[in-house]
């Protein structure tokens, strides 16, 4: 009778014992699942710092080209005013050879 309450207390132990290794099994498969899930969320958290960064350097990069854009703008209003200037002072340098055309002339008579 004894012996078979130390069989049984020994099956017992055994049931359990092979339940705490299944359990400390589990729980080793939970910490790496945990880990993996930890380091997918740090995955996602640089991937979305990296996503800000483009965004602000896309942003810059517009910015940029609308700068650039009125530069353009700018340098065809200057153009334009220095086609005029330069139109302005053949006029003038015409109108002095006409001048002194007139003026040599005049001289001979």
């Amino acid at each position: 009778n004894d012996i078979n309450k130390y069989q049984q207390s020994y099956l017992h132990i055994e049931r359990l014992r092979t339940e705490g290794d299944q359990l400390g099994d589990d729980l080793h498969d939970l910490i790496k699942g945990l880990q993996t899930v930890e380091d997918s969320i740090g995955n996602t958290q640089s991937n979305y710092e990296k996503i800000i960064e483009l965004n602000n350097a896309i942003t810059n990069i517009n910015n940029e080209i609308n700068v650039i854009k009125e530069n353009e703008k700018a340098k065809a209003e200057l153009d334009k005013l220095l086609g005029s200037k330069q139109e302005l002072e053949n006029q003038i340098n015409e109108e002095k050879t006409i001048l002194k055309n007139l003026e040599i002339k005049l001289d001979r008579y």
